[in-house]
């Protein structure tokens, strides 16, 4: 048994979804069902019941899921502690941030983390949550703002700091391609479905958070083109080629110039939470400790200079 096959059960445990396991995982299907197979063959035991729609958990595999992700987490805390062990950097911090947040509310940041450690070098990684979220865990930063943070991870210490309604966004001059499907006024979560939608991988948080609202209420998002890189995927819906997803003060530029469009979702409207996280297991440090002080006190401000900007 390898913690490899443990991580790929418990990714099915809780999609229920061969296919859309294997495109979380990056991990070919056929590879994927090959390695439950031989899992159960080596446990003895069925762990799923495939059907048309999905698989569901066995005795089995309901038994397995809080072992596993006992194993799983206990492997995390043994190569995270060794990993912080290994990095002995002095006032260098890194920090990993989404790039539309990053873009309004870093200037400010850096300026106070500098006011207390002027010889301090700050350094800023941009991605999506699934790779900053990759990064903590990985110690390759200190500090990481995450969009739709997990409800549970054992080894990061999460602080929600506000949350803002995700938007339609669009062209602000309806391309002829997309006249048909440009909205008249807000929304519904529904008529997504039929839309041509530019989003970003399963792994980011948006798109999580609208894959989540959307199987609560019975419908499938199929985008046209995923996209992961943020400049990128505004440039494509600049460009007239579809529909995204996304908060409006990410694009709160495009949107005053009137580049871009937004319609309000309704039916039901669609919150994003965005949240600090760090390693529990962590260096004792004062420019950290002072740096996660101003990220808590200036993001749980965002909303406010995001609607100024």
């Amino acid at each position: 048994m390898e913690i490899r096959q443990l991580r790929y059960f418990l990714c099915i445990a809780e999609l229920r979804n061969i296919s859309k396991s294997s495109e979380r995982l990056h991990v070919a299907q056929p590879a994927l069902s090959r390695q439950m197979r031989q899992l159960e063959d080596e446990l003895g035991v069925p762990l799923f019941v495939r059907g048309a729609r999905g698989v569901e958990l066995t005795e089995g595999g309901l038994a397995l899921v809080p072992m596993a992700a006992e194993v799983i987490e206990r492997t995390e805390i043994i190569a995270a502690s060794f990993r912080v062990r290994s990095r002995a950097r002095a006032h260098n911090l890194t920090i990993g941030m989404p790039e539309a947040l990053g873009r309004a509310t870093l200037p400010r940041i850096l300026d106070r983390f500098k006011a207390h450690y002027p010889d301090a070098v700050l350094h800023v990684k941009v991605g999506f949550s699934a790779t900053i979220r990759k990064w903590i865990l990985d110690s390759e930063v200190d500090v990481g703002i995450l969009y739709a943070p997990p409800l549970y991870e054992p080894l990061m210490e999460i602080q929600p700091l506000f949350s803002e309604s995700l938007v339609l966004i669009g062209p602000g001059a309806e391309a002829q391609c997309l006249r048909g499907f440009a909205p008249p006024g807000a929304i519904e979560f529904a008529q997504l479905a039929c839309m041509p939608l530019i989003l970003a991988n399963l792994e980011n948080g948006v798109r999580r958070t609208l894959d989540r609202v959307a199987s609560d209420i019975g419908i499938t998002l199929k985008p046209i083109m995923e996209v992961d890189n943020f400049s990128l995927l505004t440039e494509m819906v600049l460009q007239g080629r579809g529909f995204t997803v996304l908060t409006a003060s990410s694009v709160n530029d495009e949107l005053k110039a009137g580049r871009l469009r937004a319609w309000q979702i309704k039916s039901p409207s669609v919150e994003l939470t965005i949240a600090m996280a760090t390693l529990k297991i962590r260096q004792p440090s004062r420019p950290t400790d002072t740096l996660i002080d101003i990220l808590l006190q200036d993001l749980r401000e965002a909303p406010t200079m995001l609607s100024r900007t």
